[in-house]
């Protein structure tokens, strides 16, 4: 069996400096089992495949896609949202990874960070849209022209399959034309 330099067969390995105070190097498993394994660890429990992340950097390349598989942020913690922006940026290629967007409105409608993390994400495949806000507050009105244009924008775009809307008064009206563009690609739409 021919290995890549410095890496053993599972099971060969070197033991005899076990009890000298320097661990025996992990053997390396082949990316597709590891793979194999972020994929059913994912399935099984989210929390656990993020957590693998951070294991090491093997583990990292085949856990992250799953990590950022779903992505959800609510607009009452701006600060979470300008850090998912600041990762983002640093690493572009999460991006690609993110499948769906979930987006918790509230009664404030006003955080500039949600439409910047709607135009970076321009080309996600699904998107959740939760208001939450009070009834005096509800309607697509309330939400400030940014928000409004970002939204629209995603929702006409050649990307976007899955679109969800709901709304957790009942009052949220959200217009006919942001679903029934002209240039909508969607496969799947769910009004709640």
């Amino acid at each position: 069996m021919q290995l890549a330099s410095g890496q053993r067969p599972i099971g060969l390995m070197d033991n005899s400096n076990l009890f000298e105070g320097t661990p025996a190097p992990l053997p390396l498993l082949p990316a597709e089992i590891l793979g194999e394994i972020a994929y059913h660890t994912a399935l099984v429990d989210i929390g656990l495949a993020k957590r693998c992340n951070l294991v090491s950097r093997n583990f990292r390349t085949q856990f992250q896609p799953f990590a950022f598989r779903i992505v959800s942020v609510a607009d009452a913690f701006e600060h979470n949202v300008k850090n998912l922006l600041e990762c983002l940026s640093d690493n572009p290629t999460l991006m690609t990874y993110i499948q769906r967007l979930e987006i918790k409105l509230g009664p404030r409608t006003d955080s500039p960070t949600i439409p910047e993390l709607l135009r970076v994400l321009r080309e996600v495949p699904s998107l959740s849209i939760c208001w939450s806000g009070n009834e005096v507050q509800a309607g697509w009105q309330s939400l400030d022209d940014e928000y409004q244009t970002t939204i629209r924008s995603i929702c006409h775009g050649p990307f976007l399959r899955s679109l969800t809307l709901t709304s957790v008064t009942g009052r949220f009206e959200f217009p006919p034309g942001l679903v029934f563009g002209k240039s909508s690609s969607l496969v799947s739409l769910s009004i709640k």
